[in-house]
């Protein structure tokens, strides 16, 4: 699995010249809305619950596996406005990177989460209580203000 972040412009234009960016016809603002609606509902859910799990545990990764699903869930609603399909979350990022600029989201950061999730997800990886600290205020942020912007779009 690779562990190293790769520059965004070579990730941006691998992701299209291998048709990973696909268009759409249309932005279907009902799935948008499903998916911020379901974002929102787990991420209350996430506030609630993991903070009495959190006290308990040594491995954040359930935790961390469960913010990086409420966020990739907005980034996936967030960029059906543009009428794009992205079936790769590197490549997700890399779009949302490139041309979405004024949301200020770090692309280093990003793939950081990505890999991170990945290594939880397909090695067995454990977070330990460090780790999540530095991630979770970048969760909170990024989720936030993709809640806004797709809310913002929805109206």
């Amino acid at each position: 699995m690779k562990t190293k972040i790769e520059n965004i412009e070579t990730v941006y234009e691998s992701c299209n010249s291998e048709g990973i960016i696909k268009p759409k016809e249309f932005a279907d603002k009902e799935l948008i809305k499903s998916l911020l609606e379901t974002a929102k509902q787990g991420f209350e859910r996430l506030k609630i619950y993991n903070f009495e799990f959190e006290k308990k545990t040594d491995n954040y990764a359930f935790v961390f596996r469960d913010y990086y699903e409420v966020l990739r869930s907005l980034v996936d609603a967030y960029l059906y406005f543009d009428k794009v399909s992205i079936s790769n979350h590197q490549c997700s990022n890399a779009y949302l990177c490139t041309k979405h600029k004024k949301l200020e989201f770090d692309w280093n950061t990003l793939e950081t989460m990505r890999i991170l999730r990945n290594s939880i997800n397909y090695e067995g990886k454990k977070i330990d209580e460090g780790m999540w600290k530095q991630n979770k205020f970048k969760f909170e942020i990024y989720i936030r203000t993709l809640i806004k912007a797709v809310e913002e779009k929805v109206k």
